[in-house]
């Protein structure tokens, strides 16, 4: 699932006691496009950036990630922790692994369809990538692709895979889809983005009027 920050620089907010007296504290990058943030389990935070590389930071220290150090290429657009805390990286193109010491590529050559829209990593640790007509995932032998349109994925705590597109919202539960028509009331079936709470419920972003509405589905209802 992909959290896009298109923003002047990385900010980290401290609020005192009072809620309007804030303090920011500048942290330059090797450029303004922050694409994606994630956080570890250690609180360590991993920023991606548009033909800049990437950067952890543990509230002290920071490290640099390039094509020099392990990345395959500079265009990070999306960062995903798994549960082990391997870090996930997809470069449009290219997706990668890295444990804190080695890195695991995947490319075209090992059956990687080649192209992300989106991704995410189940609790087993095998990636789910969203590529346009596919959604395709990595058994730690062979890459398995589903045909069906997706532009976002998010999976919920019971495994199941939410997917998000021009067509609507979907669900694949391991074994088959099953769709959700949108209500009369909601003016666009265009999903673009996904994000799933501790209730299940699922969030999802859709266009409207050139701006991007919040709408809610709780399995039952809509909101």
């Amino acid at each position: 699932m992909r959290n896009s920050i298109k923003t002047l620089s990385v900010f980290l907010c401290v609020c005192g006691q009072n809620l309007y007296a804030q303090s920011w504290t500048y942290y330059p990058l090797a450029n303004n496009n922050v694409n994606t943030i994630a956080i570890d389990s250690k609180g360590n935070k991993w920023f991606g950036i548009s033909d800049g590389g990437a950067a952890s930071f543990d509230g002290t220290n920071w490290v640099f990630y390039d094509t020099t150090n392990g990345l395959p290429n500079m265009d990070v657009q999306e960062i995903t922790i798994d549960t082990k805390d391997n870090v996930w990286f997809s470069t449009g193109v290219n997706l990668s692994k890295f444990d804190g010491k080695n890195w695991e590529y995947y490319n075209t050559k090992s059956g990687f369809p080649g192209f992300i829209n989106s991704m995410t990593v189940d609790n087993q640790g095998n990636p789910w990538v969203t590529s346009g007509n596919s959604v395709s995932t990595y058994n730690g032998v062979n890459w398995i692709a589903y045909d069906t349109i997706s532009n976002d994925i998010a999976i919920d705590n019971k495994g199941n895979k939410w997917l998000g597109s021009q067509n609507g919202l979907s669900m694949f539960d391991g074994s088959k889809f099953a769709f959700y028509p949108f209500p009369d009331s909601m003016k666009n079936q265009f999903v673009w983005r996904i994000a799933i709470d501790s209730k299940n419920q699922v969030w999802f972003t859709t266009p409207v009027d050139g701006h991007y509405g919040l709408d809610l589905f709780d399995g039952k209802n809509w909101h």
